[in-house]
């Protein structure tokens, strides 16, 4: 392709981008896919706005991993902050000073409501109550316990700062601009705030209804799909993408053909998702096809699968690890069901000696976050509360309702010295941790067998909860520019993304889909997948996974004319290249 062909694909993406940063629209909608631009066009309206106001913006976002990133490129021009986060920090201005946030509150809320002998809710019924602003009465009653412990979550804290602006209208903040990124993660709980909080500002949303992959915590596409009809809004397209390769753009219009033509689909938003020759040429031709990888079997004492990925990651050009360094990204992203990540990781250790694990979340009731609370505040309800659902004492459901029915403190109704004692105790030696103090031999024994942790192990815990930058952004950061950051997540996790290699693992039936027919989240899973590749994509399947036969996944068929010719790994293969 020649500078001509390459100044037209320049100047036709410039004709977008310009549309939306001159567009004099209060309400501005932009469809657009993975990779094609859209921190520009955040960076480029801001700047504008900044310029014009002198007053910065602010965008909020679902995925945790784009906020670091983000929060670079926009310094000085808006508050970037995750969805959760910012209403953490709203809750905080009107609530006490000493207000907790516990993100798994609504577990001991579950709880609570048995105790009270409430509507019998489960936590997914209750939190499915704050998505949806439905049953007043469970919400009610959910909001009243929290009150009780001072604290709140993540859902019930939105619920909350609806409820204040609401009260309070003339509290809402107002901002030139608002920016609500990945809008189709959103559920009807989280629309709610948008809509208070753009009552008084400019509104961008930003989203793509391929890649909806949060309908667990009832998201749905179908949220930014109305607002293409809403004639309130501007719509607007970023057709090119600059991050992957022509196969990879190819293979995702593959997927979103066959899928609509098999009935699924249906209601998506039909938008351009082209190559782009100026960025991507170079990378197109050294990485023509997606590499199709099958290993004749993976077990607990046979990781044919991590072997394979090692040797590929071990192999990875240095130009291309300076690059993923340079851009703060990761080098190698493996993504799959848990089940064929475990041995990766075995492998990935083995050979590297490190490796990033990223899960969706823990919602483990820690008995060391009701330490952390006492250690604030030692009559903290929610701190006594967590102790006694890790430590349970005699009568420990009568001393709960009591004290939630009389509003005191929990403490106050603990009779047993023995074991208020025991838990003030290892709370001291907690808080001595917390300070960087030294342990005696009785205190490190207390403390190992308490929460069966080391004191060193607790450290690192306690830092692990502070950290609010995604870790796949830190990983080993500080070592040689040399060494790839490699990173093993869910198809969940790896939203927000990218990397120069993308090995996809599981691609079987009754793993990667898990049900055949695959489902609409499923193709969203595949095309979110497929979208982190900067340069080279793998798919992995296995003949034999923990002594079970299996097939290929459909999508190896779909699209069979983007993969190479299969690569057979086998014992002789892992022998000859792997060891």
């Amino acid at each position: 392709m020649n500078d001509l062909d390459m100044d037209f694909y320049r100047k036709d993406r410039k004709k977008y981008t310009e549309a939306i940063t001159n567009s004099p629209s209060r309400k501005k909608l932009i469809i657009a896919g993975p990779g094609t631009g859209k921190t520009y066009i955040f960076k480029s309206l801001l700047g504008k706005i900044k310029h014009a106001s002198g007053q910065e913006g602010l965008l909020l976002t679902f995925i945790r991993n784009l906020v670091a990133d983000l929060k670079v490129e926009l310094a000085g021009l808006a508050k970037v902050s995750t969805f959760h986060a910012f209403c953490k920090s709203i809750v905080h201005s009107f609530k006490n000073e000493r207000f907790e946030y516990y993100p798994n509150i609504l577990k001991l809320i579950e709880r609570d409501f048995d105790i009270l002998e409430i509507e019998k809710n489960n936590n997914e019924d209750i939190e499915r109550c704050l998505f949806g602003l439905k049953s007043d009465e469970v919400i009610k009653s959910t909001l009243k316990i929290g009150d009780y412990y001072n604290a709140a979550g993540h859902s019930d804290s939105v619920c909350r700062v609806i409820r204040y602006y609401e009260a309070y209208p003339n509290r809402i903040p107002i901002y030139p601009l608002i920016i609500f990124d990945e809008y189709q993660d959103f559920n009807y709980l989280e629309i709610s705030l948008a809509k208070v909080l753009s009552k008084k500002s400019l509104l961008l949303i930003v989203g793509d209804d391929d890649q909806a992959l949060y309908a667990f915590k009832q998201a749905s596409p179908d949220y930014i799909r109305r607002l293409v009809q809403d004639p309130e809004f501007h719509k607007f397209e970023l057709p090119y993408c600059s991050r992957c390769t022509r196969v990879i753009v190819e293979a995702v219009k593959k997927i979103v053909s066959i899928a609509k033509k098999n009935g699924y689909l249906k209601g998506r938003v039909d938008k351009p998702f082209k190559y782009f020759p100026p960025d991507k040429q170079n990378d197109s031709k050294r990485h023509p096809l997606i590499i199709n990888v099958n290993c004749t079997v993976e077990r607990k004492d046979c990781h044919y699968i991590g072997k394979f990925i090692a040797k590929e990651i071990s192999e990875i050009p240095a130009s291309y690890v300076h690059d993923s360094r340079r851009r703060h990204e990761l080098t190698a992203l493996i993504i799959g069901p848990g089940q064929f990540l475990d041995g990766v990781k075995i492998e990935l250790k083995r050979k590297f000696g490190y490796v990033a694990d990223k899960k969706q979340g823990d919602d483990v009731i820690d008995i060391l976050d009701g330490y952390k609370s006492v250690v604030k505040n030692p009559k903290s309800r929610l701190g006594w509360r967590i102790l006694l659902y890790c430590d349970p004492c005699d009568n420990s459901d009568k001393i709960i309702k009591k004290a939630i029915l009389e509003e005191r403190d929990i403490f106050d109704f603990i009779s047993s010295k023995r074991y208020a004692s025991k838990h003030q105790q290892i709370s001291n030696v907690v808080n001595k941790i917390m300070c960087g103090d030294d342990l005696n031999d009785a205190e490190r024994k207390s403390i190992e067998k308490a929460l069966g942790l080391s004191p060193e192990e607790v450290v690192a815990k306690l830092l692990n909860d502070k950290e609010e930058e995604p870790k796949a952004q830190k990983q080993n950061q500080e070592k040689e520019i040399d060494i790839p950051d490699i990173l093993c997540t869910s198809f969940e996790g790896s939203k927000g993304l990218a990397a120069q290699y993308v090995f996809i693992v599981g691609v079987n039936e009754k793993h990667f889909p898990q049900k055949a027919p695959p489902s609409n989240r499923d193709i969203y899973r595949l095309i979110v997948a497929l979208t982190r590749t900067r340069k080279r994509c793998y798919m992995i399947s296995c003949n034999i996974f923990g002594g079970e036969a299996l097939k290929p996944s459909i999508y190896k068929a779909w699209l069979k004319d983007e993969l190479t010719k299969e690569i057979f790994v086998d014992k002789k293969f892992i022998n000859k290249f792997c060891n």
